[in-house]
């Protein structure tokens, strides 16, 4: 253990000349190949595998895949996978290395991971897939990655990675990496329509709820719809008066959206903006323009 926590080559190799069982385990339940791997010495893992270290050993329920995939450390994914290790093998909870690496943003593992045909499909308990992850957290080239692995996929399989990536486009520190996700997920075909189940939030309906006006601007443009209500009736524009956007509420105007259209209980974009005190969208919607949209709609047909 002590020769595989420290990087020891030689020692290793004399342990293993004396037949030292390499499969063991200490009383923690931790093999030599688990700490080789976690410390990312590739080296020591290829000499464990000559002396038929068992690569899909696990530790406490985590195979060293995981653990080096987690780590970032892939010359020893590398050296896993030359070994046959299983590239889909699962933690508890159901995470794969593919979706460990991709939530982390370690794109030579993913690489690594999917060309040693990963299941890119793979997903932990709780539904989320790899795209999911990667797409939550902004990773645009390992959300490239395996956007490109799976393009035999439908479109709709896409959108809940679309969705997220809009819900969390807000974030300063990683605006332009989450516009890239979003413009990558669009170029992919996801369904910029397609609501959740559960309450109708769509990726222009969240958008619009985080004032993330470049990703409201790319699913105008590829023609989500601006009226497209959530189960409550809030329309993305009552959502941004709502929130007090006025750069999203300026692109769904400009979208031609409709400025009177009321929530399910009958509260207008106008009431909802001036209780909350966002004084500056009030003064947007009762702009003339505005005004003239407004009376464009309401215009019997």
């Amino acid at each position: 253990m002590l020769a595989c926590q420290h990087g020891w080559e030689d020692l290793l190799s004399k342990l293993i000349i004396e037949k030292v069982d390499v499969n063991r385990q200490n009383r923690q339940g931790i093999s030599a190949l688990y700490i080789a791997s976690e410390q990312g010495h590739h080296q020591l893992v290829k000499i464990l595998f000559t002396a038929k270290a068992d690569a899909n050993i696990r530790t406490n329920c985590v195979p060293a895949m995981y653990v080096a995939s987690i780590s970032d450390h892939f010359e020893v994914v590398q050296a896993l996978i030359e070994a046959q290790a299983e590239v889909d093998i699962q933690e508890n909870s159901g995470e794969s290395p593919l979706y460990i690496a991709s939530q982390n943003g370690h794109s030579k593992v993913v690489e690594l991971l999917i060309r040693g045909h990963a299941n890119v499909n793979c997903r932990k308990n709780t539904g989320c897939s790899s795209l999911y992850i990667a797409s939550h957290n902004g990773h645009s080239l390992v959300v490239e990655m395996l956007i490109k692995a799976c393009k035999s996929q439908s479109k709709h399989r896409f959108v809940t990675s679309l969705y997220t990536a809009a819900q969390n486009g807000h974030c300063q520190v990683h605006q332009q990496t989450v516009t890239l996700v979003v413009e990558l997920l669009i170029k992919a075909k996801a369904d910029v329509n397609l609501q959740e189940a559960s309450d109708g939030w769509s990726p222009l309906s969240v958008a619009s709820l985080k004032g993330h006006y470049r990703v409201v601007q790319l699913l105008i443009d590829a023609q989500a719809d601006v009226n497209l209500t959530i189960n409550s009736g809030k329309s993305p524009l009552y959502i941004a008066s709502q929130y007090g956007s006025p750069l999203v509420l300026g692109l769904l105007v400009k979208a031609q959206a409709v400025v009177n259209s009321t929530t399910n209980t009958h509260l207008h974009p106008i009431l909802i903006s001036a209780q909350n005190g966002h004084h500056q969208i009030v003064e947007l919607l009762l702009t003339p323009e505005v005004l003239s949209n407004c009376r464009h709609c309401c215009k019997p047909h």
